[in-house]
């Protein structure tokens, strides 16, 4: 019998592995996700990428469907600022599950799904309110962890990945659930080199429509979508963050 070599966590400099490593016989093999330490050091301690294997591992599968009429579109929430962006796709997710604050004021109805929306401003407030954005971040101002606490306070059900789990964003999106991703706006027409959050809310073949930029929504190929969402450099990299459930 061939002898299995005894895992044990390895570093290397600048470097941080969050994940485990596998016993193979040929050897020792990462699984996990790689992160700049350097740029993790700004990352507040509360929000840092868990240990869990949940955070690791594929996106969940969706336990419901919504597939209201005009669930193929999103009412976009436009900031100017890139720390903001994260606040944004928390109100579009939100928005989008069907919730309706009332004490907001309120534009115009829209065609696509017979709703009226919130105006930007005052409802990206709601959510600024609960976390502020961290004028010192690299992340659109809010982490994963931060994105989920905000759609969870509205009572929903949230998750986050950082595997870069492209089928299980497809999974998502053809169930009527909206996906935030963190992607580097650099590579996808944003002006400044930093992430930002974006919300994907439909895939067709090899193209991904997305929500969320500063001068408004686009449609990407797949093949430019990987490497900005890969972040080659930023404390987080493929992280991706759905919600399900209606918010009150």
């Amino acid at each position: 019998m061939n002898r299995i070599p005894v895992c044990q966590f390895f570093r290397l400099p600048g470097v941080l592995l969050v994940g485990t490593l596998v016993a193979c016989a040929d050897g020792l093999r990462p699984v996990g996700v790689w992160f700049d330490a350097r740029g993790m050091s700004g990352v507040p301690e509360a929000f840092r990428p868990s240990l869990e294997p949940a955070h690791l591992a594929p996106l969940p599968f969706p336990g419901t469907q919504r597939y209201e009429v005009g669930w193929r579109s999103l009412h976009e929430v436009k900031v100017r600022d890139p720390l903001q962006t994260g606040h944004a796709a928390a109100a579009m997710l939100a928005l989008h599950a069907g919730w309706a604050p009332a004490d907001l004021p309120m534009g115009p109805i829209e065609t696509a799904d017979g709703r009226a929306y919130p105006l930007d401003e005052p409802v990206i407030g709601v959510f600024t309110s609960v976390l502020r954005p961290d004028p010192a971040a690299r992340y659109g101002g809010l982490p994963p962890l931060g994105l989920v606490k905000l759609l969870t306070a509205r009572g929903m059900t949230a998750h986050y990945s950082m595997k870069g789990d492209l089928a299980g964003v497809r999974r998502w999106v053809d169930a009527g659930w909206p996906v935030a991703m963190l992607v580097d706006g650099s590579r996808l027409g944003a002006t400044t080199q930093a992430l930002l959050w974006v919300v994907v809310h439909g895939a067709d073949g090899q193209q991904v429509a997305i929500a969320g930029f500063p001068d408004g929504s686009r449609t990407v190929p797949v093949e430019r979508l990987l490497p900005a969402w890969d972040a080659d450099g930023f404390p987080f990299r493929g992280a991706a963050v759905v919600a399900e459930g209606i918010p009150r």
